[in-house]
């Protein structure tokens, strides 16, 4: 018999038939995925403005503290899962900044964010955002020491739409090791990233950073259909 789709009460059946519907995935579609890798995405000199960025931002936010996850407990019930976050970006190993922050990359690196989401734009091969009123969750500068790495196996960025992570270091030359691992159709995949090269995926696909030797440093973007948030990836 097929499948039936009646439109909306008010809607003509014309009016249906025309339009876009946002493409919608389960974790287990977004994993059959093939992430794209956009080579030279980064010049040398818009990556020196990044890390004097992300640095600056660093310096802001203070040096990081391995005891501030005592403070998580203190915080209203709702605000748990914010507070959390931040302390476990603020660990030595693996230190994230969010740029956006209070609108703070809006005022210093406005173009940056303009070039950096329009090549997610360009390179959405699956139509993620298509039909979509999208906005940056998080704008993130990454530092890895030595030992630092994202291993959980089950990790995404549950909620958002696509992920976009831009090389800062070189490996080899800064850090070793640090590959970028996702799983294709349940199989696991490494990939290395030069300098100023990025990556593409659907934000609900398992990817991990294997442990770093070294300095790794880089930059991620998430977009979703959220509000552009002013502190985190929660708020």
């Amino acid at each position: 018999w097929g499948v039936f789709c009646e439109p909306p009460r008010g809607v003509a059946v014309a009016e249906w038939e025309q339009k876009e519907f946002p493409l919608m995935w389960t974790p287990d579609e977004a994993d059959v995925t093939s992430p794209v890798v956009i080579q030279g995405l980064l010049s040398s000199d818009v990556i020196a403005r990044y890390l004097k960025l992300g640095e600056d931002a660093a310096a802001r936010e203070g040096a990081a503290d391995s005891e501030a996850w005592q403070s998580v407990f203190d915080v209203p019930e709702d605000q748990f899962c914010s507070a959390a976050e931040d302390v476990m970006h603020n660990l030595q190993g693996h230190r994230v900044v969010h740029l956006h922050k209070d609108g703070w990359s809006d005022a210093m690196c406005c173009d940056l964010m303009v070039h950096f989401r329009r090549a997610m734009q360009q390179h959405d091969i699956w139509g993620a955002l298509q039909g979509r009123s999208f906005h940056v969750r998080s704008f993130e500068y990454h530092h890895y020491d030595t030992g630092g790495s994202v291993l959980d196996e089950n990790h995404r960025d549950q909620g958002s739409l696509l992920t976009m992570s831009a090389m800062l270091s070189q490996e080899g030359e800064d850090y070793w090791g640090a590959e970028f691992v996702t799983w294709d159709s349940g199989q696991r995949r490494e990939r290395r990233l030069g300098k100023g090269d990025a990556i593409l995926f659907p934000s609900e696909k398992r990817h991990n950073v294997k442990q770093v030797r070294g300095d790794r440093r880089c930059i991620i973007m998430e977009l979703w259909e959220g509000p552009a948030n002013r502190r985190n990836r929660h708020q």
